[in-house]
């Protein structure tokens, strides 16, 4: 398996990730909503890593995808519409019995 610089395993796209964890690491929220909001993501995080592939497939034959706007408007986009999505998948399997154990 060859490496080329537009792939996710390329040393940029670690170095980035690196950056970014360095960056992000020591940084104190005290904004409520946000907290909120990062704490119910934090307690659905694996059923939302469970279904977001099936969401973004879903997008992508419905012909939404990163190419439908400028790369710096619509993967942010994106990335929020997933996650909210995803998030709303998994907060209705829950709401069902038995639902915690199939949403994680």
């Amino acid at each position: 398996m060859s490496v080329n610089s537009d792939s996710y395993l390329s040393i940029n796209t670690a170095i980035q990730s690196i950056a970014i964890f360095m960056w992000m690491k020591d940084v104190s929220i005290r904004n409520k909503i946000v907290l909120w909001i990062q704490s119910n993501i934090s307690n659905y995080s694996y059923g939302i890593y469970l279904v977001h592939i099936m969401v973004i497939g879903v997008l992508f034959r419905n012909g939404i995808y990163w190419k439908v706007a400028h790369p710096l408007v619509s993967l942010p986009l994106l990335t929020i519409f997933v996650l909210i999505i995803s998030f709303v998948i998994i907060y209705i399997l829950r709401k069902i019995p038995k639902g915690k154990y199939i949403s994680g």
